[in-house]
């Protein structure tokens, strides 16, 4: 009897994800965004980014012959931040956070986000010319599926940046 407790939840977690499934998807849309993080950015409160991105969905669903009712997901995959022309070095971040947002939150600080890419460890101490962040596992469809949508990135520093970076965000997302 405790042999069928215990391969119950066993058979369950095996069955439940394979590997075609998390593999499947549409297409992968890259996007880049610059921007500049001036010298003497103070460590007490949280910087913001913001960069207006032409999302290119609708010209590329109708290059699939898809439309947007055919979208069932869109999902982080992979993003970075990289010094741009020099060796700057990131180690004065302590956290990243990279988010989505429909309005231009300059204008209306209370528009809805989501969070689609962060770091937020010790490792960020020893960090180089170029951070790679860890997905979220949040659905961005109806944010991306828009003409036009906002990428801010949010960090917070744990001394202030003693140089000016000009900083290139690297992002992709899965359309599923």
């Amino acid at each position: 009897m405790r042999a069928i407790f215990f391969l119950i939840p066993v058979i369950a977690i095996l069955t439940s994800c394979t590997p075609e499934d998390e593999g499947a998807f549409l297409f992968e849309i890259p996007y880049q965004a610059s921007f500049v993080m001036p010298a003497g950015l103070d460590p007490f409160q949280g910087h913001f980014f913001v960069n207006r991105i032409d999302s290119r969905m609708a010209a590329n669903l109708s290059e699939r012959l898809l439309a947007a009712e055919d979208v069932i997901s869109i999902d982080p995959r992979s993003a970075s931040i990289s010094a741009i022309g020099s060796n700057a070095r990131y180690d004065m971040i302590r956290e990243i956070s990279v988010r989505i947002y429909n309005e231009n939150p300059q204008s209306n600080s209370l528009a809805p986000w989501l969070e689609l890419f962060y770091r937020d460890d010790e490792n960020l101490r020893n960090a180089g010319s170029t951070i790679d962040l860890l997905p979220t596992q949040v659905n961005a469809r109806d944010e991306a599926l828009e003409d036009e949508f906002y990428i801010v990135v949010l960090v917070f520093l744990r001394a202030p940046t003693i140089q000016t970076i000009d900083t290139r965000l690297d992002l992709s997302l899965v359309v599923r």
